[in-house]
C-alpha cells in the first residue's frame, strides 16, 4: 500500500514536470466553456467601459469628434461620455453602425478571442519540457478565464486584454530579434494606455 502511494505521488510529480494530465485539460475546458456562456448571458449588465468606446466611435462616425456628445444625446440610456484616447474610437469605428447590444456582443467575443491569444502567448513564453502544447494552452486559458482581474476586465468590456496581448507580443517579438514588430506592438499599447510607455526604456536596455 505504501509503495503504491509513493508510486502515485511520483507519477503526479512527473506529470506536473512533463506531460499535463488529460483531466486537467478537460477541467479547464469545462470551466472556460461555463464562463463564456455566463459572460454572454450577462453581457448587457457589464458594458460600463465599452459603452464609452462605443460613444466615441459613434461620435467620430457622425461628427468627426469622438468627444462631441454624451450617451444620452446619442439616444443611449446613460449620461456617460467618452474619456478615452481617440485611438480606441478609431478602432471601434466599424461597430458604430451596429446597435449597442450587437456591438457589445461583438466586443465581448473579441475580448474572449484575445484571452485565447494571450494564453497562447504565455505558453510560447514558457519552456514546456515535453508537455503537450494543446493541453498546456487549455490549462493557461482556463486559468486566465477564471483569474479575477481578467474576468472582470472582460465582463466590463475593458481594453486591458488587448493591451496585455500587445505587450506580450512585443516581448515575444523582442525575444525573437524582431525589434521592429516589438516596437510597433509596444507603441500601439502605449497609445491605448499610458503605462506600457514606461516599458520602452527597458526594451531599449534589453536590446
Amino acid at each position: 500500500m505504501k509503495a503504491a502511494t509513493q508510486s502515485s505521488r511520483a507519477n503526479d510529480g512527473a506529470s506536473f514536470g512533463g506531460e499535463i494530465p488529460p483531466r486537467w485539460a478537460v477541467t479547464s475546458f469545462v470551466i472556460t466553456s461555463f464562463l463564456v456562456i455566463l459572460l454572454f448571458y450577462n453581457h448587457s449588465q457589464f458594458h460600463y467601459d465599452f459603452i464609452q468606446y462605443y460613444i466615441g466611435a459613434k461620435n467620430l462616425a457622425e461628427t468627426g469628434d469622438p468627444y462631441s456628445r454624451t450617451g444620452r444625446e446619442l439616444g443611449l440610456a446613460t449620461p456617460m461620455e467618452n474619456c478615452y484616447p481617440p485611438l480606441i474610437s478609431y478602432m471601434c469605428l466599424p461597430m458604430a453602425r451596429l446597435p449597442f447590444d450587437a456591438a457589445s456582443r461583438l466586443w465581448l467575443g473579441f475580448n474572449l478571442a484575445l484571452t485565447a491569444v494571450l494564453a497562447w502567448q504565455l505558453v510560447a513564453a514558457i519552456p514546456l519540457r515535453g508537455a503537450s502544447h494543446l493541453r498546456t494552452w487549455l490549462l493557461a486559458l482556463g486559468f486566465l478565464m477564471a483569474f479575477p482581474p481578467q474576468l472582470t476586465g472582460t465582463s466590463l468590456g475593458q481594453v486591458s486584454g488587448l493591451v496585455a496581448v500587445l505587450i506580450c507580443g512585443a516581448y515575444l517579438g523582442a525575444r525573437a530579434d524582431a525589434g521592429c514588430w516589438a516596437g510597433l506592438l509596444l507603441g500601439w499599447a502605449a497609445l491605448l494606455k499610458i503605462f506600457p510607455g514606461f516599458l520602452i526604456p527597458g526594451f531599449f536596455l534589453a536590446g
